[in-house]
């Protein structure tokens, strides 16, 4: 179980990649939790409609009985555990993002991941 405040909890994050083509994806990255010996792949922080963002992990988009495009996503956590994870990834990514000022822009969303 994910800590109530990220405490004990190492969140490394991995193979980031700034994403920059005119959508709502801010970035691209995987997320290791080095407790568990577990990595995220594919995840990406995305801009809410409300100006703050928002860790979205890997999902299939498809359209609605509407037409609409909608995402389904292939994993999700219960509402505490998901803030707790939001919290502590988006923690993850500020202390990473501190010390790299100069992070490598993705232009194409098409380009070959390394991961």
């Amino acid at each position: 179980m994910l800590p109530k405040t990220g405490g004990d909890m190492d969140f490394e994050i991995l193979n980031y990649r700034k994403v920059q083509n005119g959508s709502s994806i801010i970035s691209e990255f995987s997320v290791k939790i080095t407790k568990w010996g577990l990595t995220f792949f594919k995840l990406k922080q995305i801009q809410a409609k409300n100006g703050g963002s928002f860790i979205a992990g890997p999902s299939e988009k498809y359209k609605n009985a509407q037409g609409e495009e909608k995402y389904s996503k292939y994993w999700m956590f219960d509402k505490e555990t998901d803030e707790r994870f939001q919290t502590a990834v988006k923690r993850a990514l500020e202390e990473f993002l501190a010390d790299r000022p100069d992070v490598e822009t993705k232009r194409n969303m098409d380009e070959e991941v390394p991961f």
